[in-house]
């Protein structure tokens, strides 16, 4: 029974979105200035009609697309097609792994680099330490010589 009133319901549907066109269409070959009248007494008409709308916009994402048209005579493999789409995909998903990965591997050579260049400097300034402590040394005991 639902599938009754579901295919009642588009029905429906289609005959209020016939009457929508046909509103639309009369505005525009309407006279500018005495339709605007008449207009107003056609939307209260249109006020029960939006009870039932609400029900329709719910019903509006089960509404599948039409497939495209294809020309008369033209036969399709939607397999194919399918397949198609798929190595597209695919293909365009594999070319964006790849260039993430080798983001990631500059990255990960960028920091390596650093991390040598980092314990480079430390190496150098605890050498450069290592040299002033041995010339203080020598300092101190160049005036403990002096002194005695």
């Amino acid at each position: 029974m639902s599938d009754t009133e579901e295919v009642d319901q588009v029905e429906e549907y289609d005959a209020v979105a016939e009457e929508v066109v046909e509103e639309v269409e009369v505005a525009p070959e309407a006279a500018p200035e005495p339709e605007p009248e008449p207009e107003p007494e056609v939307e209260p008409e249109p006020e029960p009609e939006p009870e039932p709308e609400p029900e329709l916009e719910e019903e509006k994402p089960k509404f599948k697309p039409a497939a495209p048209k294809m020309p008369d005579g033209e036969k399709v493999d939607f397999d194919d097609i399918q397949k198609k789409r798929q190595n597209k995909d695919l293909s365009e998903l594999q070319g964006l792994i790849d260039a993430h990965f080798e983001c990631r591997k500059k990255e990960e050579e960028e920091l390596i680099g650093l991390k040598d260049r980092i314990e480079k400097r430390r190496a150098e300034r605890s050498e450069q330490q290592r040299i002033r402590s041995e010339k203080e040394k020598e300092r101190q005991v160049k005036r403990e010589v002096r002194n005695i």
